[in-house]
């Protein structure tokens, strides 16, 4: 009952990538003038396989991993020790203590979140704790997503249009932009909210 609730939790969270979130297709040369515009945004078309397609993606491979633990206490002495041995981040040890407070019949999952967008990394941690026939019975599972993120790029005015030749004269890094940033959480969260469903 409780691996189940806490994978029923993760999979509602789990929603697929967004579309066209991992490169199907590496570019040649993906940092030229052929894949990038003036306004930073990617080209939508292929010119001699250049470019990374789709034009919307944005990493080249993401990689996930996770893990499970379960277990009962006698009591809440032991509580945080034993979720410290487990890796569970200390912000959840509240919520773990709430449910140790009150005797229920059922486990209540909670989860927290660490993002970090442009670094290309999220976790997702989901634990359930409930006081029951006079022991603490508790779980976690966690899923990390990692991606191996594009370099976006900006081509400057040194590079006018019908001057670009392929190459990154006048191209510039600029960084992930806002709805970039959303699709990588929700691309990278969607592999760790697998990875802890499993």
């Amino acid at each position: 009952e409780l691996r189940l609730t806490l994978a029923n939790y993760a999979l509602s969270k789990a929603a697929n990538p967004p579309d066209g979130f991992v490169c199907s297709e590496k570019g040649k040369k993906p940092d030229s003038c052929h894949c990038w515009n003036e306004k930073g945004k990617a080209a939508k078309h292929q010119t001699d396989e250049d470019c990374h397609m789709p034009p919307q993606c944005l990493a080249y491979k993401v990689s996930s991993k996770g893990d499970f633990k379960f277990g009962s206490l006698v009591s809440d002495k032991n509580l945080t020790n034993t979720l410290s041995s487990w890796g569970v981040p200390k912000d959840m040890y509240s919520a773990y203590k709430a449910g140790a407070l009150v005797e229920s019949s059922t486990f209540a999952a909670f989860e927290f979140k660490v993002k970090a967008g442009e670094k290309g990394t999220y976790e997702a941690h989901v634990g359930t704790c409930r006081k029951y026939n006079g022991t603490i019975q508790l779980g976690w599972t966690y899923g990390h997503g990692e991606g191996d993120l594009i370099s976006p790029r900006i081509r400057t005015k040194k590079v006018p249009a019908g001057d670009c030749h392929g190459t990154t004269r006048g191209m510039k890094k600029r960084g992930f932009n806002d709805d970039e940033i959303k699709r990588l959480n929700d691309g990278l969260g969607s592999y760790a909210f697998k990875e802890a469903a499993k």
